[in-house]
């Protein structure tokens, strides 16, 4: 498949990025390079997702990378050519159940054979902090061993030592960012207690277990910055500034939401494992490139007298970052967010009994979009799973008592 395709990067063109999976992240990063000038292309599910981000300016094709067997599979000759011709890569999809990761399967020869032509400057792949398994709580930084005590963890670490392979085998530029919990407009605990029309007692919570975060804002300052100052070998966890167990979240944009300062018993309780294990995750360095990239663009005094806990982040916390979705900004989706993450505002709404509220949740889980990217499935996948237990929490509550 290498020899079909030729570097055509022109260092005089505007620069060119390739993402593999146009999902949540991934349009949030498009939308912004193409504000900066870049030729952008990329791989979504389905066409009807491929018309809408042809029509934002992206160069989409459809490519699905989650089944292998399929003919979706088989990135289509245009789209291989599309990849020849930029000089920046980044992969946002996960991996198959067994650790296969579905673009090196497909295109791993693709990605070298563009390095070897001098052509690509940049490779970036989304991990995620899952890999560090469960700390108690304890801090975590890029120099603790990955310990992922869950399927789903074990091949998202096997994963990325696939694509870190590159980079001792063929030299090639890649760059690992492990990602904590995302969360952004549409895809928030705003987003949750409007989900359920405020009936908070349909909010599974948990109160023992830490979970940082990271608004999908910072992650695309992230990205950014290291595409503009590339750093083979970089390993980086992409977390803000404060991690909190999801009952402070929810409790939080539950005031946001107008609807007071709520209680413990308002909530559904139930300790809840939600993949990541227990565990703050540290952003020393993340915070240092950050900053490193704000001297550069706005000159070595910029960084001076900065406090590198406060203003290194557009969102510091999940304070900030949910003030900003509550306040109705889309940032960072410049264009408009995609569309399987629109939803209807239901706070305020009239409230529907919590049996039609459970219902709707679970099926709305479940009915997962046909041009959702696999990033996107999986975060779906999550919901539901959290919904099937704050349902198995409330029955047992009931017979309780």
């Amino acid at each position: 498949r290498a020899a079909a395709g030729t570097s055509t990067t022109d260092p005089g063109e505007p620069k060119s990025a390739f993402i593999f999976g146009l999902g949540y992240v991934g349009s949030a990063v498009a939308q912004n390079l193409l504000a900066k000038g870049w030729r952008v292309c990329g791989t979504c599910t389905s066409p009807e997702k491929q018309e809408l981000l042809q029509a934002a300016g992206v160069e989409a094709f459809a490519f699905d990378l989650q089944d292998m067997r399929d003919d979706a599979a088989t990135l289509s000759d245009a789209g291989v050519d599309a990849l020849y011709g930029c000089s920046h890569v980044l992969s946002t999809v996960p991996p198959l159940p067994d650790g296969t990761d579905p673009v090196l399967y497909e295109l791993g020869e693709d990605l070298c054979a563009l390095h070897e032509d001098g052509a690509m400057e940049w490779l970036g792949y989304l991990s995620s902090t899952g890999v560090y398994g469960d700390h108690g709580g304890a801090w975590v930084d890029e120099e603790t061993v990955p310990e992922p005590n869950l399927t789903r963890t074990r091949a998202r670490y096997a994963a990325e030592r696939a694509w870190s392979s590159l980079l001792r085998s063929w030299d090639a530029p890649v760059h690992v960012f492990r990602l904590a919990g995302i969360y952004g407009p549409g895809r928030s605990a705003i987003d949750t207690v409007a989900k359920y029309a405020s009936d908070l007692s349909q909010c599974v919570v948990d109160d023992t277990t830490f979970i940082s975060r990271c608004h999908a804002a910072d992650i695309v300052a992230v990205l950014e910055a290291s595409m503009a100052a590339p750093e083979p070998g970089l390993l980086l966890n992409v977390a803000d500034d404060r991690p909190a167990t999801r009952y402070e979240v929810i409790s939080h944009a539950a005031q946001l939401s107008g609807l007071g300062l709520p209680r413990p018993q308002d909530f559904t309780l139930a300790p809840v494992n939600r993949g990541g294990g227990n565990k703050r995750v540290l952003n020393a360095a993340m915070k240092e490139l950050l900053l490193k990239r704000r001297r550069e663009t706005e000159g070595d005094e910029a960084g001076e007298g900065m406090n590198l806990g406060e203003d290194a982040l557009i969102f510091p916390d999940y304070r900030s970052g949910l003030g900003d979705i509550a306040s109705g900004s889309e940032t960072p989706f410049l264009l408009g967010l995609p569309v399987e993450f629109q939803r209807p505002n239901l706070i305020n709404s009239g409230k529907p009994s919590s049996s039609e509220t459970a219902a709707e949740g679970v099926a709305g889980a479940a009915a997962l979009p046909p041009d959702a990217s696999a990033e996107d499935r999986i975060f779906q996948l999550e919901q539901l799973m959290e919904e099937l237990t704050s349902r198995v929490a409330m029955l047992e509550g009931k017979m309780r008592n």
